[in-house]
């Protein structure tokens, strides 16, 4: 275990913020990494030499300031991590009226140390297990070696694993940030997850800069009950002043798991604010959509409603048509509209793109060109 500049500062600041003292941190060369004082990083403190080498709290009184390079009157105390001196922590002041301070201090330094270590080892654990899952999910085939690796990381291939991609929004569909704690907001998620899935082998790892991938065991991987669990959870969320968007995959997977990826990330892109929480199953006309490539969506825009993108009311007038079951009375509702002028629209519409959305295939080639436009 080294210490580093970037720990030790913030040791310094806590001690700091708790003892109205100077301190500084010295490393096993001797040389202060970091000190209430900026202008004494970077120095050699000789008394950290002695405290290191003799392995003892080490005082240093005014007259030593001229025997001893870089000290400054006080108390410097090894700090130790497994018994091993990694460092040395020094309070500044007369010895006499500091010294009930320093074992506090060390104390508090070597807790503080514990806690960044474990800190870093769980982020080590986590890195670990995001990257074997992602490689997991582009695999075609698992070998011996790589469930070998699952079961060191505590996720058994031998079990089958419900996927679930959630997504979060801190922008509305107009761009416009949210105001949200997403720190808070991501501590609830997690808290969430380890509260109603406490079997071993359930997972869930950040994806992405807003994302999380879940890897449900099947015994928990009860439809009707995460149904109602995801939909708790976007409430709460929304009520956080964030969006929530959940998507489930259809079946479990043993060992080879991409299809349920695939599944669950095809649900989480047709979520809506309406409906935050989606199933593979309920999917139809979005199983197709999503797969057209988006050069193609816009080619099929450009040959049907392409002509409309400079009049957004009669965008906003074919969307109300299709949102309202191409009813002309609910649709003017809807609008704010009389029926004479949503039938003015209407026409104008047909007019202008030669598609009647009064007919069948009106209908089906004008809500298609919108849900592809939607898509890309």
């Amino acid at each position: 275990m080294k210490l580093n500049a970037d720990l030790a500062s913030k040791i310094v600041k806590e001690a700091r913020s708790s003892i109205n003292e100077h301190f500084i941190i010295v490393d096993t060369e001797c040389k202060i990494i970091a000190s209430s004082e900026s202008e004494r990083i970077g120095e050699f403190h000789e008394g950290a030499l002695q405290a290191i080498q003799e392995n003892r709290i080490v005082n240093i009184y005014p007259e030593d300031r001229h025997k001893l390079q870089g000290v400054k009157p006080g108390i410097n105390t090894p700090i130790k991590y497994q018994d091993e001196i990694i460092g040395v922590i020094g309070i500044t002041g007369d010895p006499l009226h500091v010294r009930p301070y320093a074992d506090i201090i060390r104390r508090l330094t070597e807790l503080f140390i514990r806690e960044a270590i474990q800190a870093e080892q769980l982020a080590s654990r986590n890195r670990g297990l995001e990257a074997f899952i992602y490689e997991w999910i582009h695999r075609k085939t698992v070998d011996e070696a790589f469930k070998q690796r699952g079961d060191i990381l505590g996720i058994p291939l031998s079990g089958a694993y419900g996927l679930v991609l959630c997504r979060l929004h801190s922008r509305e569909e107009n761009g416009k940030s949210l105001s949200v704690d997403e720190a808070r907001v991501d501590e609830y998620i997690q808290a969430c997850f380890h509260q109603a899935f406490n079997i071993k082998e359930d997972v869930m790892i950040h994806w992405g800069k807003e994302g999380y991938l879940l890897l449900i065991n099947e015994q928990n991987f009860k439809r009707h009950t995460i149904g109602e669990l995801f939909h708790n959870w976007c409430s709460e969320v929304k009520g956080m002043g964030a969006r929530l968007a959940i998507g489930v995959a259809q079946h479990t997977y043993e060992e080879i798991v991409s299809e349920g990826f695939r599944e669950a990330e095809k649900a989480l892109n047709a979520c809506t604010v309406e409906r935050p929480v989606m199933f593979y199953e309920q999917l139809r006309l979005e199983i197709l959509l999503q797969d057209i490539p988006d050069e193609t969506c816009q080619a099929f825009f450009n040959v049907t409603l392409k002509r409309l993108e400079n009049s957004p009311e009669l965008i906003q007038t074919i969307e109300a048509y299709f949102a309202q079951n191409m009813s002309i009375a609910s649709a003017a509702e809807a609008l704010h509209l009389h029926v004479n002028t949503l039938h003015y629209r209407l026409n104008k519409i047909a007019e202008m793109t030669e598609l009647d959305v009064k007919t069948t295939e009106g209908i089906v080639l004008a809500y298609l060109a919108l849900r592809l436009r939607q898509e890309s």
